[in-house]
């Protein structure tokens, strides 16, 4: 059966003071929490709900049973309190319920189970409907304070255990006793017929670790008796178990009964050595060698019970800490030191204790958590700092090992044989013992491990069969292994929980730096800060460095530092501390040296793309490979975490590992192999944007394409919406992508992918950045020899700086382009040159020029022969119309415009045309009508996929629901409007006052 079905909770819902002074003197709980009369929290005494799991499933209302008759209901309540307070899957509810063979109306079955549940706790005054409730991922119960005994026995056990390493051993002692004392027999005793085997072993575990820990309280107390009492039958339950054993011997000896615990480790050694084949662990031998020695130390020095330096302390001395308990100072612990400056990460640690806690899919804690994430992203910090924060939860201690998966040196990684042999030696073996052969040894170590809970950090790990064979699968055990491998592997086979590790939030990265610098930089030069944590890609290692390098050099001012970081030839050489294990360069080699030669081909060449995120065609382009061989290469640089899938399809390496890349295309590849990677990357651009523009405008006036070259991937679209899709995904590239092709000299390449992309970035108000591309594709286009493409980058231009207000600019682009189309004598060209022109005049208030203008264009559209171009014409003519109050004269021609925009297909067309009628129709006083025809032209918008006409269209179908008097309506199609205007980074002010302009005119 999957183990699924029982969650422990190893985090205290609900803290406890940090001292005994601080809890209630009768049942032991924070005074802080509400209180009946006699000083309990309410529900701990009778007052409402009393719930328990720690034996058969029981529910108390002021003392009486709630009858629980039914096995179904009392083992659904059981799963759900064993989760309570967090939702159960229906899956686990029915597995639980009836196991492999459900009703084939399994579903109404458990509703009507829920339902009887609610029934019993209404009927007892438990509020059912409220405390059972469901949620979108399964059904839960709440539970209040002091209201379910597993909580409660939680928050005792986790504040004695604090209390013991605080060496309050009374107070430990008093917690840990009432802890145990809520247990009444097995966990779910009568409940779940196909009970979770595992997770009630994980109960039974965490129950013995609390004998344990009390058995160390009342040893230092000197309550030998009572240790006595409660280990005898325990051992012989656990024949195996040496902490409970020495806990045993230890108080026999302490009562005066030497021979007694002698015998009681002869009998462990023979039980040790006859089934599995190895001695007793170096703390209980030592133990043992201290009994017979008679050793002074390991007795109490008065035995009243009472707590001070004189009756209640066994005297200091580290073997008597070591041998009598797993827990103590001597405890097996290998962990490194965590990190001084560890900032952060308080999503990822709520992650990771959610596993261990069961808080994933599969409700069961975890055994086996992975922590994966790039080179320097500070896997080692956070697995250090999440393991000494669990180690208290460990008492048979913990083992770690660098596995040296990703190291600089030469030679290969540690061997699991190797991290074996250490673990068994740390585990009390001598070497002699350790078989040779490696399926001995891990034989050898799950079974030495079975009885004892431990928490192993396996560190740096390269690939899963180094890690599989150094699991040791015990109930109660965890392993942490951290790699820059993703150890798909692990999770699929072995039932890892991965986490994987991005780079510090802007808020994490900061404050590293401030805790690093102090007031001294942190405080005086703040924007300085800022900008070093973005320089250094809020990589963790980075930031160290930089701090330590900064901090050796205090005198000089840190924006002087981060301009050295600006320069990008410098960037990785100040990121050096002089130690490959302090160098960016160094760490990120040694992952760059792992990697297939064609994997460490694509990632430098990926270097040369300029953008955030790339697609695999671009990289197939630019590597000149088959997309399926591309593909296969990125997965293996995912996987390696040197280039990173943010979304299905793109990928990305943060600005450091962009850097790296760049300096080894420049040592590895030849120039002449650079730039015809980058001629293929701008063949792909160009060829894909083309047909994603003919897609979204099929009358699209192409400019010539040059053939591409046969190793390059255009991509084809069949509709509008993977084509707009496309362009979004890859608009943040488009000015580097200009900027790459000019600095390599490829002209032809910037006015075509210019071309190509201005009316994606016109319908998106992406007009700053189609001025910045147009300007540059006029120069480009110059030098080609070409008037007519040089005509149409003006035109381009001249509407771009038009867009942004700048009339003067734009009026001057036009100059040069009416005198091109007139050399080549373009009707049609020109007919585009007098549109743009009546559009500047009419904005600038001169609608005289602008009816002489818009004229023009549509005589030079006929003339031209073009439908699109005429449709076009007569748009502009009937906008000039109304601007100049002639409202049936607009309406006629917007109508003509509209009947040639369908035939042509042009739908961005037969939207501004609908648009411009509905306007007409509105400042005839037609409101009905005009509504109608603006939501015509916003459908048809939408379906063009031209976001600006939306918005606008959106604003004035508001306007005139509000004329109407339908307030409602016109709220929210403002509110989308709104919406719209967000996503496209528009000031919805300004959208506003261009929709309404002359709306404002209806009598």
């Amino acid at each position: 059966m999957v183990n699924t079905l029982l969650t422990i909770r190893l985090t205290p819902p609900h803290p406890l003071t940090p001292s005994v002074a601080g809890l209630c003197p009768v049942c032991f709980r924070p005074n802080t929490i509400a209180r009946t009369p006699g000083g309990c929290p309410a529900g701990v005494l009778g007052r409402h709900m009393r719930f328990g799991v720690l034996g058969p499933v029981t529910a108390e209302r002021d003392g009486e049973r709630v009858p629980l008759n039914a096995q179904m209901v009392r083992s659904l309540l059981g799963v759900l309190l064993v989760d309570a307070g967090q939702p159960v899957a229906e899956a686990r509810l029915v597995e639980a319920l009836w196991g492999q063979n459900p009703p084939a109306s399994v579903k109404a079955s458990l509703r009507n189970h829920v339902l009887r549940l609610r029934r019993l706790l209404d009927a007892g005054g438990a509020g059912g409907a409220e405390r059972v409730r469901r949620s979108p991922d399964g059904y839960l119960i709440q539970v209040g304070p002091g209201e379910l005994d597993l909580h409660e026995f939680d928050e005792l056990r986790l504040f004695g255990a604090r209390e013991l390493r605080g060496g309050q051993w009374q107070s430990a002692a008093d917690a840990l006793s009432r802890a145990l004392a809520l247990w009444r027999g097995d966990p779910l005793a009568d409940a779940v017929p196909a009970r979770d085997e595992a997770g009630i072993e994980q109960l039974r575990e965490v129950r013995l670790q609390a004998w344990e820990q009390l058995a160390q309280a009342r040893l230092r107390l000197g309550s030998y008796d009572q240790v006595v009492a409660d280990f005898a039958p325990l051992v012989r339950e656990h024949p195996w178990r040496e902490a409970a054993h020495g806990h045993l011997m230890h108080a026999l000896h302490g009562a005066g009964r030497q021979a007694d615990a002698l015998a009681v480790y002869q009998q462990l050694r023979a039980n040790l050595v006859g089934e599995l084949g190895v001695e007793p662990s170096a703390p209980v031998a030592e133990l043992h060698r201290r009994i017979l020695a008679a050793d002074p130390s390991l007795t109490v020095v008065a035995r009243s019970g009472a707590v001070g330096a004189a009756a209640g302390t066994v005297s200091p001395n580290p073997r008597t800490d070591s041998a009598e308990s797993p827990s103590g100072p001597g405890v097996l612990n290998q962990l490194p030191p965590r990190i001084e400056y560890f900032t952060g990460r308080a999503d990822v640690l709520a992650v990771l204790n959610g596993h261990l806690c069961g808080d994933g899919a599969g409700g069961a804690g975890a055994r086996l958590v992975t922590i994966v994430g790039t080179a320097g992203a500070g896997k080692t910090a956070l697995a250090v700092q999440w393991a000494a924060e669990l180690a208290p939860r460990f008492p048979y201690g913990c083992l770690y090992a660098d596995l040296r998966g990703f190291d600089p040196g030469p030679g290969p990684a540690v061997s699991p044989e190797q991290v074996l042999r250490g673990f068994l030696r740390a585990l009390g073996l001598s070497s002699a013992r350790i078989p040779s052969e490696p399926t001995g040894q891990t034989a050898l170590f799950r079974s030495l491990t079975a009885g004892r809970p431990l928490l192993v950090v396996l560190d740096n790990a390269r690939d899963a069969e180094q890690v599989r064979p150094l699991l040791s699968g015990a109930p109660g055990s965890l392993t942490i292994v951290t790699s820059r491998d993703r150890l798909t592997g692990l999770v699929a086979l072995d039932g890892a929980r991965p986490v994987p590790l991005d780079l510090l939030t802007p808020g994490e990265a900061v404050a590293l730096l401030v805790r690093r610098l102090g007031d001294q930089h942190a405080g005086c030069e703040p924007a300085a800060v800022v900008d070093l944590a973005e320089l250094c890609a809020r990589l963790p290692l980075a930031l160290n460095i930089a701090a330590a390098r900064i901090a050796t050099a205090s005198h000089l001012p840190l924006a002087d530092f981060t301009e050295q970081l600006r320069a990008t030839g410098e960037r990785l050489t100040a990121l050096d501390a002089g130690d490959p294990a302090a160098s960016v360069r160094a760490v990120f080699s040694w992952s760059y040296r792992q990697l297939s030669s064609e994997a460490a081909r694509v990632f430098r060449l990926t270097a040369l793309h300029p953008g955030p995120d790339i697609s695999v065609a671009a990289v197939a382009s630019l590597a000149g490979l088959p997309v399926r061989r591309a593909r296969s290469l990125l997965t293996e640089l995912v996987g390696a975490h040197l280039v990173a899938e943010p979304v299905p399809g793109r990928y990305a390496f943060h600005d450091l590992l962009r850097v790296y890349a760049g300096e080894q295309a420049a040592a590895v590849d030849e120039a002449g192999d650079r730039a015809g990677a980058v001629r293929r990357m701008l063949d792909h651009y160009v060829h894909t944007a083309a047909a994603a523009h003919r897609v979204m405008n099929p009358v699209y006036r192409a400019v010539p394409l040059e053939e591409i070259d046969p190793r390059a991937v255009a991509e084809t679209f069949d509709d509008v919406a993977p084509a707009a899709e496309w362009q979004l995904a890859e608009r943040a590239a488009l000015a580097g992508l200009v900027a790459v092709a000019a600095g390599y000299g490829y002209d032809g390449h910037i006015w075509r992918l210019a071309d190509a992309v201005a009316l994606f970035l016109d319908s998106r108000g992406d007009w700053q950045l189609l001025a910045e591309l147009m300007e540059r594709a006029v120069v480009a286009a110059g030098r080609s020899g070409d008037p007519g493409v040089h005509a149409e980058a003006h035109c381009d231009a001249a509407q771009a700086r038009w867009r942004l207000g700048d009339s003067t600019g734009a009026l001057a682009h036009l100059d040069e382009a009416r005198d091109l189309r007139r050399e080549l004598d373009d009707r049609t060209g020109m007919a585009h040159v007098e549109r743009v022109a009546a559009n500047i005049h009419g904005d600038d208030g001169r609608h005289v020029e602008e009816l002489e203008h818009a004229r023009a264009a549509v005589v030079a559209s006929r003339q031209g022969g073009s439908a699109v171009s005429l449709a076009a014409s007569y748009g502009t003519l009937a906008w000039a119309y109304i601007r100049n109050g002639q409202y049936q004269l607009a309406l006629d021609h917007a109508r003509e415009a509209v009947e040639l925009n369908r035939q042509a297909g042009y739908r961005i067309g037969e939207s501004g045309a609908l648009d411009t009628m509905a306007q007409a129709c509105y400042l005839m006083d037609r409101v009905e009508e005009s509504l109608v025809g603006f939501q015509q032209a916003e459908a048809v918008a939408v379906d063009a996929g031209n976001r600006v006409y939306q918005v606008r269209t959106l604003v004035r179908i508001s306007t005139a629901h509000r004329a109407l008097g339908d307030e409602d309506s016109a709220d929210r199609s403002m509110r989308r409007a709104l919406e719209v205007a967000q996503e496209l980074g528009l000031v919805i002010e300004d959208v506003v006052r261009e929709a309404l302009r002359v709306m404002d005119r209806r009598p």
